[in-house]
């Protein structure tokens, strides 16, 4: 009887031992013995695009105060994609996680490039639903007939349309002086564009 208790004992303990070793094996690397695999997991983990840096441009960003600079693909030609324009500075295309940015030779030649680096970064917050009031940039628009007339360029667009309150919306952030903005519009253009006095001051 004693024999037979034993022999129990002894199948119950190697039956344990061997259940605690398939559930370690099991999480072993069969590949590499010894390298504990830890379990996968079923989120996907999204790894951002990286994009060959123009370093003179990146400091122009950070001059600014721009920090998502990574997420900002910067290209200098001539050869833009947009509608051609012999006094074309730049121009952008937005999407959800980054922006394309295109500076031309024109803009290389310009005394002041901050203001169209600002002015198309502006584009990228407007695409992503970050706006300024709508009320205040028309009133800022009707406030001046020579803002009236700069933005002239873009009434092709429909004065007062989304497409043109985009434009609108980065030239009063990129040529206005702080002075004469609403509070609220000045908040939201240094909100994005934290060292404004880099900017032009071309209207009051």
């Amino acid at each position: 009887m004693d024999f037979i208790k034993r022999t129990l004992k002894w199948l119950t303990l190697f039956s344990v031992t061997a259940f605690v070793l398939l559930v370690a094996a099991a999480q072993y690397n069969l590949k590499n013995p010894g390298v504990l695999v830890a379990p996968q997991s079923s989120v996907p983990v999204k790894v951002l695009p990286t994009y060959p840096r123009v370093p003179e441009v990146d400091q122009m960003f950070r001059d600014l105060g721009i920090t998502d600079i990574a997420q900002i693909e910067v290209k200098l030609t001539d050869d833009t994609g947009c509608t051609p324009s012999p006094t074309l500075r730049g121009c952008s295309f937005s999407y959800s996680d980054h922006m394309t940015m295109y500076l031309t030779s024109v803009w290389q030649r310009e005394p002041n490039r901050y203001s169209t680096i600002a002015h198309e970064y502006l584009h990228w917050m407007w695409s992503k639903g970050d706006r300024a009031n709508a009320t205040d940039l028309i009133a800022v628009y009707n406030s001046n007939s020579y803002f009236q007339q700069r933005m002239s360029f873009y009434n092709y667009l429909g004065v007062g349309s989304e497409p043109f309150l985009n434009e609108l919306n980065s030239t009063v952030c990129t040529e206005w002086a702080d002075s004469a903005l609403p509070f609220n519009l000045l908040a939201y253009c240094t909100k994005h564009i934290p060292n404004r006095s880099l900017l032009p001051s071309n209207f009051r």
